[in-house]
């Protein structure tokens, strides 16, 4: 039991540093997460997308583990696509690493997809006669009113 007690002050020292640094090479070791962004098209008022665009982008994310492991999606700003700038027609968009907003300290490894089409048109409108066909009877104690569309 003495040998358990003599120099407690130096043991007790001993096993804080070697908490400490357990959980500092923890912290520190590199590992890489999932995360997936939304996908945000800017696009000019008399422009529509006609494709079909990915919701959300599949981001590879490597860094310390301490700031990974906290990293959620929607932490991540989403990746804007300007297209304000382009007109009618299909245009292939590059995602590279430029694309994504990461903390410090955070790297992306890869982006899924790395391209994206995107087809865009001309916003059009008409007006198109609806007639609303009402069947049946209101419950009681409730009256039909004139429908509006």
């Amino acid at each position: 039991m003495r040998i358990l007690v003599e120099n407690w002050q130096l043991k007790l020292l001993a096993a804080l540093l070697a908490a400490s640094l357990y959980a500092y090479v923890q912290t520190e070791r590199e590992v890489t997460k999932v995360v997936q962004p939304q996908i945000v098209l800017r696009l000019p008022e008399d422009l529509v997308s006609v494709g079909d665009v990915p919701q959300r982008a599949r981001v590879v994310v490597s860094g310390p583990w301490a700031f990974v492991t906290t990293l959620d999606d929607e932490d991540l700003p989403p990746i804007a696509i300007d297209l304000r700038e382009h007109g009618p027609g299909r245009e292939n968009v590059i995602l590279d690493d430029s694309a994504v907003q990461l903390p410090p300290g955070l790297k992306v490894g890869a982006i899924t997809p790395a391209v994206l089409t995107v087809e865009l048109d001309r916003r059009r409108t008409r007006e198109v006669p609806v007639v609303a066909k009402l069947r049946g009877e209101p419950s009681e104690g409730y009256v039909a009113g004139d429908p509006k569309v």
